[in-house]
Parts: structure tokens; C-alpha cells; sequence
């Protein structure tokens, strides 16, 4: 599914445009960003991220289109109660065994993430970034082969990547639409290579040579 940050953002640029056009109402927006935010929900949970976290997006995102409807009223009460479920469950998924494929590749939807290596042979990662921070840390691997990449996908949020001596990341892959990518000082380029690809679209990316 590498596919969805596109998918998603052309839906919504459709429908603005549509809007814009007047072809739609302003109605639309009334389901459109719920919706967003109970597919990012079912999303997290399929890719095994963070089940707590996942089933609190879907429902908050349920609720939300509810309010919208007139079916529903916001309370602020809900929110401690909502998140201590959220919590549990995921306390409980864990103990349970439920996969969470967050080692080294990940996504951060509204919220931050990190991922540090402990050895092992870095070939390549996907990292998503929407709405949050998403942080990839390489310098704790044994060994990077060269021309390794780094998929990156920055829907308005921050994809940061820290980089051990002896590498230097090219940036040529990387799409960028009212975003972009930015690079310190590399003390120690070295002979190896990490190819960044993907795309920054509202949103950046943020490469710390080490």
C-alpha cells in the first residue's frame, strides 16, 4: 500500500478543485476530512503500526462525521476516557502477540514516531510522515549497503533521518510540491550511498549527518 499518500492527496485536491469550480458544495468537507482520518485509523491497524492508536483515529474520525451530521454532540469528556481505551488496548495487543511492524520503516499519522537500528544490514526503508514527526536513525547498524533507499512520504509533517559516517544521501529521487529537503553539514561523506525517492508535499524532510 505505497500508494495511499498519492491516492489520498489527489482525492482531496479533486474535491477542492471541484469545490473551487463550484461543482460541489462546501458541504463536501463535512465528509471528506472525517473520512481521511477513519482511513488513516483502518490504515494504521492493517499495517500492524499501533493498534490503540489506529482504532482511536478510525473511531475519532466515526465521531466526527456523526457531529457533523447533526447524529451527534462534541463532549470534551470523552477524550481522557477514549484514550485510556486506546491505551489499554494497545497494552493488551502487545501482551497478545499482535504484530508491530515499526523496527526500522513506519509511519507517524498525527503523531511521532522513532525507529533506531541494533545492528542487523540496512538494504532499504519506507518511512511516512502525515500530520506528524517521523524519525529514522541508520547509525545504529552494522552496515549499510550502498545505494540503499529511503522511500520517504512527508504529507504535511517531517521525516528526519540520521546518517553514521561514511555515507551521504542523494536527494535527486525526491519529489517535492510546497515542501522540501534540507541537508547539514556532512564532516565524513565516505564511499557509501543512500538514495532518498518519494515525495514532500506541505511537509519535509530533514537529513543530520552525524
Amino acid at each position: 500500500m505505497k500508494w495511499w499518500p498519492g491516492l489520498a492527496l489527489i482525492a482531496v485536491g479533486v474535491l477542492w478543485l471541484l469545490n473551487i469550480l463550484g461543482v460541489l458544495t462546501a458541504e463536501i468537507w463535512i465528509f471528506v476530512w472525517p473520512a481521511l482520518i477513519i482511513f488513516f485509523g483502518i490504515y494504521t491497524v492493517f499495517r500492524g503500526r499501533n493498534l490503540g492508536f489506529g482504532l482511536l483515529a478510525a473511531a475519532g474520525g466515526v465521531y466526527w462525521l456523526l457531529i457533523n451530521l447533526g447524529r451527534a454532540v462534541w463532549d470534551g469528556r470523552v477524550i481522557l476516557p477514549a484514550v485510556l481505551i486506546a491505551v489499554g488496548i494497545q497494552i493488551l495487543a502487545s501482551r497478545l502477540g499482535w504484530k508491530d511492524s515499526s523496527s526500522a520503516e513506519g509511519d507517524a499519522v498525527f503523531t511521532t514516531a522513532e525507529h533506531t537500528a541494533h545492528g542487523g544490514v540496512f538494504t532499504g526503508t519506507e518511512v511516512t510522515a502525515v500530520f506528524g514527526k517521523n524519525v529514522l536513525d541508520l547509525r545504529g547498524y552494522d552496515e549499510i549497503v550502498s545505494g540503499a533507499k529511503v522511500e520517504v512520504n512527508a504529507v504535511f509533517g517531517t521525516v528526519e533521518i540520521l546518517v553514521p559516517k561514511g555515507c551521504f544521501v542523494e536527494k535527486k529521487g525526491i519529489s517535492c510540491v510546497f515542501g522540501g529537503v534540507s541537508a547539514g553539514h556532512n564532516p565524513s561523506p565516505g564511499p557509501v550511498s543512500i538514495a532518498l525517492d518519494g515525495s514532500a508535499v506541505f511537509g519535509g524532510v530533514q537529513i543530520i549527518y552525524a
